[in-house]
């Protein structure tokens, strides 16, 4: 009888969450990765200053300053509030630009797309439940990062999602813009857009366990946070075929 070593190990593949390695980039800094599906993705936010090709990110310390290096289209990141305190663990909040450039990421891996990132959701269950399954636990009251609630969440992908808060506009001016949401608040970009002067996001909030991925917003200004992910390499199994009987 033929028996096949290749149909256990694939399944296994596209069901289970494990981490597969340490990724560093043009900084030196190191990131674990995680096997989501069909996807690799960092489980930590990107604190790089430098694009993947060793050119300095330009960085800057002022919301005015902030604002002209969006409206000219010139690449940005700063840490929230202007703290480089905040690196660790929250990493850095870059604007549209710096994703736009393409080199944000290490080389081989890249910035989601909103499809990737449905993707993801839809492999963890759903909008409804797939957020608790990628926020780290906690709260501020005890070893975490989120206020309260927090509640139903595992982070049993092992994405480890923490509020690392955004620069957003102002409600009453969306000219202006302001630091928001650090305990409450999970937003990363995505590479693409859906055109006429909207940019596309992800969001994860401490109120609930949903993970909202269809964000689109008129903030090329925005500061947020970025994930980096490649497809999953398939894991090694044998080929062969066994002619035992």
């Amino acid at each position: 009888m033929k028996i096949c070593h290749l149909l256990v190990p694939v399944l296994m593949f596209l069901n289970n969450s494990a981490s597969t390695q340490i990724v560093t980039d043009e900084d030196g800094n190191s990131y674990q990765t995680v096997v989501i599906g069909t996807q690799e993705w960092f489980s930590e936010n990107l604190k790089t200053t430098k694009f993947n090709d060793g050119t300095n990110i330009p960085l800057i310390y002022e919301l005015d300053e902030w604002n002209r290096h969006s409206w000219h289209s010139v690449p940005a990141y700063t840490w929230y509030d202007f703290k480089e305190k905040y690196k660790w663990p929250y990493g850095a909040l870059y604007n549209w630009y710096a994703v736009q450039s393409e080199k944000l990421c290490p080389i081989g891996w890249h910035v989601p797309s909103l499809e990737e990132y449905s993707i993801l959701r839809e492999f963890l269950g759903g909008v409804r439940g797939s957020g608790g399954k990628m926020k780290q636990q906690g709260t501020l009251n005890d070893i975490g990062y989120w206020e309260k609630p927090n509640s139903r969440v595992t982070n049993s992908s092992g994405f480890n999602a923490i509020p690392g808060g955004a620069i957003v506009s102002k409600y009453e001016d969306s000219r202006k813009i302001e630091f928001k949401n650090m305990g409450k608040w999970a937003s990363f970009w995505c590479s693409d857009n859906p055109g006429r002067g909207y940019v596309n996001g992800v969001s994860l909030t401490y109120a609930d366990d949903w993970f909202s991925n269809s964000e689109a917003f008129r903030g090329t200004n925005h500061g947020r946070s970025v994930r980096c992910v490649r497809r999953a390499p398939l894991p090694e199994y044998d080929h062969k075929l066994d002619n035992k009987e």
